[in-house]
């Protein structure tokens, strides 16, 4: 529990956050998140604007949880499209889910031209969504890390980014970028060039590269002495990073490296030993997996529920209204004139109990019983002078129930108006570049596309 309670509160490793804390959750440095006993979280802004919201809270349906000491959902809906948080792996016994993250903002336009297609359908609440119309919205993995991902071709005419969306499985080759700062750093012998990793690839921790580095440099130097690329001893690698947002690993050159060749053999170890797997399955009823699912698959299997969660949940919010509404009048009729006040009273003191009470008042007032027992509870109170609060309260009740009934007549533009209300709040801009090429191992594509700023000391 602690560490799945780590997971959700870490500000790396998703790209939002679903429960903050002030414990030390661990780091990027791959440090562990402290003690159960010292941890302490609140679900975050994102979690109750999305997971939590009141509109799709009412209509939840529960089922006794596995102990019966409690309830839990039958199922859950949320404003949170599918996989923009999923940044994890997941396996059990016969099937695995290792699914990156895509970008909120991106899914949200994709639901805002689904939501529009859908209001001028005939068949309102059935979303149908294409292939093509994933691709031109959705460009790929956003990791909060940042970082390249290269969208390699393959001989079928396809890519890994479209295997990635269309097909539900695919691997993904992520890359940082890396700054070349010439001659930044004094060693013994003159002044050394630096190679700066500025962002790590999902799933991976400053720890983890350093040692691959380090241990490629050793194999190197062992092999070939005049290969090796990273100074002799620990110093050859310094980590200064301060966060995800801030990561920095400079790498130390050797005097008289050749840059070139120092960075492709980094790019290799981070190419080979980095590399994911990118894979999404459904399982049927009995929890056996059957194939891999599409992105298209998911968004019109939530849209569809969403839109009948949502008008479900609209429905029933006016009904409350209504039903406010109807105790307001009678309050107005009953507890604001005094004649009816006092016959009110004066049967509440001659019935023998409460219940008998409440059935001669509703026939005399022509009301339900619910409301007559909720007039008891406030009859002694004095309400003749709060005609003019219940007359004010069952205006705004009535601009409340005509704007439901809007909502209602175009399900799809209050969907739209949710949807982008919480992309303006917690939508992120692209961090991930999606780079197209022909063949992984190209030196001059790797130097072209990674290394992004060149400066000299002079």
């Amino acid at each position: 529990m602690a560490g799945a309670i780590a997971t959700l509160a870490r500000p790396f490793g998703v790209n939002h956050n679903l429960i903050f804390s002030d414990s030390s959750m661990g780091s990027i440095d791959g440090d562990a998140e402290a003690a159960a006993r010292y941890t302490e979280v609140e679900l975050s802004k994102f979690a109750m604007d999305t997971y939590f919201d009141p509109l799709l809270l009412k209509v939840t349906e529960y089922m006794p949880n596995y102990l019966a000491l409690g309830k839990e959902p039958v199922s859950f809906m949320t404003w949170c499209p599918p996989l923009v948080n999923h940044n994890n792996s997941k396996i059990s016994v016969a099937y695995a889910t290792n699914y990156p993250a895509v970008n909120l903002k991106e899914a949200i336009s994709l639901i805002e031209y689904l939501c529009k297609k859908n209001a001028k359908s005939k068949e309102l609440g059935s979303y149908t969504v294409t292939d093509e119309e994933v691709l031109k919205f959705i460009k790929g993995p956003d990791f909060d890390s940042g970082c390249t991902v290269f969208n390699l071709a393959k001989k079928n005419s396809t890519d890994c980014i479209r295997d990635f969306l269309v097909n539900g499985s695919t691997t993904l080759y992520v890359m940082p970028k890396i700054e070349y700062i010439k001659e930044s750093r004094k060693v013994r012998g003159g002044m050394a060039d630096e190679l700066v990793i500025r962002e790590i690839p999902w799933g991976a921790t400053t720890e983890r590269i350093i040692d691959n580095i380090r241990n490629a440099n050793v194999r190197l130097i062992t092999e070939k002495a005049d290969k090796s690329y990273v100074i002799k001893g620990r110093d050859g690698i310094l980590n200064c990073s301060r966060g995800v947002d801030n990561v920095e690993l400079r790498v130390t050159l050797k005097l008289g490296t050749d840059v070139r060749v120092a960075f492709n053999s980094i790019c290799e170890i981070l190419l080979k030993d980095f590399n994911t797997s990118a894979h999404v399955t459904m399982v049927d009823d009995k929890g056996q997996p059957y194939r891999m699912i599409s992105y298209s698959e998911l968004v019109r299997a939530y849209l569809n529920r969403l839109y009948a969660r949502v008008e479900q949940g609209l429905k029933y919010e006016r009904s409350l209204l209504v039903e406010k509404n109807k105790l307001l009048e009678a309050k107005i009729k009953i507890l604001t004139d005094k004649k009816n006040k006092a016959k009110f009273l004066d049967t509440i003191e001659e019935a023998p109990n409460r219940n008998k009470a409440i059935s001669e008042l509703a026939k005399l007032f022509s009301v339900s019983n619910e409301i007559i027992s909720n007039i008891i509870d406030v009859a002694y109170s004095s309400s003749v002078n709060k005609g003019e609060l219940f007359r004010k309260d069952i205006e705004s009740n009535l601009n409340d129930i005509k704007a439901i009934d809007g909502n209602l007549n175009d399900v799809n533009k209050f969907m739209i108006d949710k949807f982008r209300g919480i992309s303006k709040i917690h939508g992120k801009e692209r961090r991930t570049r999606i780079v197209d090429v022909d063949k992984l191992y190209d030196a001059d594509m790797l130097w072209k596309e990674l290394v992004y700023k060149t400066k000299a000391v002079k």
